[in-house]
């Protein structure tokens, strides 16, 4: 297929292009390079640089799908400012939803997030449960949502995943996510801090299993996935964010320290069964494995990671040094 990745880049971008390429897909790749600077490994540029918000048509022309993920990336980022949050998120990916129709695309795989479900209590949610949106970035999240179910764009055919929380290596490593923060504290600094008291549940995910099944996904017959919302995530992968921190500490010895005792409102518990009936051959990795493979990543890259401040992989202290630098305007966009 003729593939365009919006956010090639990106910590998930970065993997999806490596993953389509392998499966012998051609890849086109959109980005608007404002994180490059946190690259730990080198990447070509992408084919096009620029932002989704003022993409024009003709660089999507001649694609079969649309793979979108260049987005504020995460509930912090997106509290910055929500009014932006929203014609980025909200309002960019549907307009890039109608580009690709007006293209011809004919399909649209759009990377939404679990963190639309907010807090569950004790209940396990499915696709077609109830969302409880605690932040502009997931509120953005459920929008797009609606709006690529409501809305005819004639042959063009959403596909969606609900990733659970992602962690895991990446060259465009992030560490604004709880277990990358934790893998990273412990290995750099000797301990991991906990932000919140941890007894919130959520589903873990690691980055590559996310670029797998949404290849997996892309590649399936239309007729079984289009229009169609996935949990993508596992159960097995599904614990407090504390039992996340004590995985991490067994693992590199380091002790658990709760810097900030406050609960984390997030809370929540999803099911997987139909990312397992329509893709039954899908493996997840298990959280200790995953893990693991983080802890090698950092070891491997430490001397990157002592020589640079911690922030370099925050994507909002990231924005907000080039906004008061003067490299960004207050939209965000290059100056």
């Amino acid at each position: 297929m003729r593939v365009l990745v919006t956010g090639s880049d990106g910590y998930l971008g970065s993997l999806l292009v490596t993953e389509l390429r392998r499966g012998g897909h051609d890849v086109a790749t959109l980005d608007s390079g404002l994180y490059r600077r946190a690259l730990l490994e080198p990447r070509d540029a992408p084919d096009s640089t620029g932002d989704t918000r003022d993409v024009a048509a003709a660089a999507l022309a001649g694609r079969d799908v649309v793979v979108h993920l260049a987005e504020l990336s995460n509930d912090p980022l997106g509290e910055l400012d929500p009014e932006l949050t929203v014609a980025i998120n909200h309002r960019g990916s549907v307009r890039l939803a109608d580009l690709a129709a007006e293209a011809g695309v004919g399909r649209f795989v759009y990377f939404s997030s679990c963190s639309v479900y907010g807090a569950t209590g004790d209940a396990i949610v499915d696709e077609d449960g109830p969302t409880n949106p605690l932040t502009a970035y997931a509120r953005c999240k459920v929008a797009v949502e609606q709006n690529l179910l409501g809305t005819d764009r004639g042959d063009l055919v959403p596909v969606m995943l609900r990733n659970a929380t992602v962690y895991g290596p990446s060259p465009a490593l992030r560490l604004d996510l709880a277990i990358n923060e934790f893998v990273y504290d412990a290995v750099i600094n000797g301990a991991v801090r906990m932000r919140s008291a941890g007894t919130s549940w959520r589903p873990f995910v690691q980055a590559g299993d996310i670029a797998i099944a949404a290849r997996a996904l892309m590649e399936a017959p239309i007729g079984s996935v289009g229009r169609q919302i996935v949990n993508v995530g596992s159960d097995e992968a599904t614990i407090q964010v504390s039992t996340a921190a004590g995985i991490v500490s067994r693992l590199t010895g380091a002790p658990v320290e709760i810097a900030d005792p406050s609960p984390d409102l997030r809370d929540y518990r999803v099911s997987f069964a139909k990312l397992s009936s329509l893709l039954p051959d899908l493996r997840m990795r298990r959280i200790e494995d995953g893990i693991g493979d983080l802890v090698a990543f950092v070891q491997e890259h430490a001397d990157d990671f002592r020589a640079r401040p911690k922030d370099d992989f925050f994507r909002l202290a990231e924005l907000r040094r080039r906004r008061d630098a003067g490299e960004l305007d207050e939209a965000l966009r290059r100056t």
